[in-house]
This record gives C-alpha cells, sequence and structure tokens, in this order.
C-alpha cells in the first residue's frame, strides 16, 4: 500500500545537486494549502503515518510558515497520523515542539551529503536528538562505497536509521556504485540500514492541492 505524501513549496536554500523539484511541473505554484481537503484525504488514508517533504524544503523558514505547520499538527492529532518529516534542514531543539506538550514530529528524516555528515558528527549533532532520526544519502559521484562503509560505521555509533537512495535520474556512470552499495548493505544484514531505488510510493498531495499517484504529475491526478 502507498504512503501518503504532503508536498510543500516555501523554498530552499541548500541548492542540492540531486534537488528533484528544479523544472517540477509545479515549481512555481505556490497556492494556498486547502486544509479542509487535505483533512478529508487524511480522514480515509488507512495507514498511521503520512511524510512531509519538499517542493523545496518544508522545513525553510519554518517560523514564517509556523501557522501551517500547527494546522498541518492539527490535522494529524484529529485524525490519529503520526507525521514524518523529510527535510535538510537542522532545527534547534525549541522548534521541535511547536505543538502543545510535544514535538509535531514521529520521525525526522535528515538528507545530508557525506562531507555535511562527518562534519555534524564530530560536532555532537546527533547525540540525544529529540525525536527518532533516519539519515539519508543519495548515491552521487561524490559517495564512495568507502565513504558508505564510514558513514555505517559512525551511524552504528549514533543507533538511528540509515537509507542510500538512487540518484534522481540515475546514469550508467552511477549504476555500478549503486550495485555495490546495495550488495554492502545487503550482507550487513542490519534492518536499520536500506537501500532505496527510485520510485513512486506514495500518494502526493501537491502545492495545487491535487493528489497524484506520480511525483511530476505527469499522470495520476485522483483528486
Amino acid at each position: 500500500m502507498r504512503g501518503f505524501s504532503i508536498i510543500t513549496n516555501f523554498g530552499c536554500d541548500t541548492n542540492c545537486p540531486y534537488c528533484v523539484w528544479k523544472g517540477h511541473p509545479l515549481e512555481n505554484c505556490h497556492d494556498e494549502t486547502d486544509f479542509d481537503k487535505l483533512g478529508y484525504m487524511l480522514s480515509f488514508f488507512p495507514q498511521e503515518k503520512v511524510s512531509v517533504s519538499g517542493g523545496g524544503d518544508p522545513l525553510y523558514n519554518m517560523r514564517d510558515h509556523m501557522r501551517w505547520w500547527l494546522e498541518l499538527a492539527m490535522l494529524c492529532h484529529r485524525y490519529n497520523k503520526l507525521l514524518d518529516v523529510h527535510t535538510s534542514q537542522l532545527l534547534d531543539e525549541n522548534q521541535f515542539c511547536c505543538y502543545p506538550k510535544r514535538s509535531i514530529f514521529n520521525k525526522y528524516v535528515l538528507h545530508l551529503t557525506s562531507d555535511r555528515f562527518h562534519q555534524l558528527f564530530e560536532q555532537g549533532t546527533f547525540a540525544n536528538f529529540p525525536t527518532k532520526l533516519r539519515l539519508v544519502f543519495v548515491v552521487n559521484n561524490q559517495l564512495s562505497l568507502f565513504d558508505a562503509k564510514r558513514i555505517v560505521t559512525k551511524v552504528q555509533e549514533i543507533g538511528c536509521e540509515l537509507s542510500f537512495r538512487e540518484h534522481y535520474p540515475n546514469s550508467p556512470s552511477l549504476e555500478l556504485k549503486n550495485v555495490a552499495i546495495e550488495n554492502y548493505v545487503q550482507e550487513l544484514k542490519n534492518d536499520k540500514v536500506k537501500f532505496v531505488w527510485q520510485g513512486d510510493y506514495n500518494l502526493y498531495y501537491m502545492p495545487d492541492n491535487k493528489v497524484y499517484t506520480d511525483f511530476f504529475c505527469k499522470q495520476g491526478n485522483i483528486l
């Protein structure tokens, strides 16, 4: 069964080389979220978890969008949904608790480059992280199998989940690297470490307040 992903378009300042929002058909869509419609969709979605990602980065200028987050938190509370956020941004600890008495996030899925990860690791950023954490690394030309093994070693010290993800679009030069890292991950036999091939695994509630089965909105608008 597909997951349910809410795609924001708040902007971004990280300029990730693997960004899939650049050139997206809705890149310039900034419609106001129809929370009545979104709530209607959540009320029928059977799974417990939903996710928020970008479209830019969902946590970009979070203070400017706090009302949006509170609206979403109330919807998730009403329909008993757990909320995972996919982001490249790091919040300070006080920003996690923007819904009364608890963090609005069930899981914090942080997308990183290898260099940034090692820097943050040395700074102790991941110690006592305020919510469940998963780190994601896109397999690009800068990430080698050696880097992947170093990342796994350090992430095992942190004790969080870890995913390596296929670059989109893929290329012949990356194909062997993807397979090598996937084989390494399979040899680990560790449920917390995964390799993920690109695909449409979700229903996508897009910034135009329509739901698509295809992230790039080429087909599959269902509402």
